[in-house]
């Protein structure tokens, strides 16, 4: 991450365009996990799960790239927000929240257009046009529910990681452990 809080605005502001750019692409993975359901885990005879490695190692890859990719892009998130917060003097915890939950919504369109699209981030330097008419097209209240569903997934990720730092802070702070 090559943005901080005391670049010039030019700089700063094209990096945000660019990652905002190509972040959705990081909760995208999530919805890989739809994949999962061409698996028949159990046996038809018994009832219970099998034990059949190449299926397991598909759930592990599966797994493995969407909580791997989600969390990465989830630090590029938190960088993001702490790095606007700190550049607007705005470090207040309901500032950081409205900043995620805009985000999300904003990742969430990003999601939409990349899967149902099947617009990827760089079409809107091939073909922008062609990009343009598409984005203006898509809005109607399924695309909506979808942009809300995802929102809310991304917002509880977020929050959980955020829930599970500071405590890992405060049990470091009550017992005198660095961090």
């Amino acid at each position: 991450m090559h943005i901080n809080e005391k670049q010039n605005p030019v700089i700063f502001w094209l990096l945000f365009f660019f990652w905002l750019l190509f972040y959705p692409n990081a909760p995208y993975v999530l919805t890989d996990l739809f994949h999962l359901a061409r698996f028949n885990p159990y046996d038809p005879t018994t009832g219970l799960m099998t034990l059949r490695l190449k299926m397991w190692l598909e759930f592990t890859n599966l797994i493995s790239s969407a909580l791997g990719c989600t969390l990465m892009g989830l630090w590029s998130f938190d960088h993001f927000i702490n790095v606007i917060a700190i550049r607007w003097n705005k470090r207040s915890i309901p500032f950081r929240i409205s900043l995620a939950f805009i985000l999300t919504i904003l990742s969430s369109i990003g999601i939409y257009v990349g899967r149902f699209l099947r617009l990827h981030s760089a079409y809107l330097f091939t073909s922008p046009k062609w990009v343009v008419d598409l984005l203006i097209g898509m809005w109607n209240a399924r695309m909506l529910t979808f942009v809300i569903f995802m929102t809310i997934i991304q917002l509880i990720v977020w929050a959980s990681v955020a829930i599970g730092r500071h405590s890992i802070y405060l049990y470091a702070k009550q017992n005198n452990l660095e961090i």
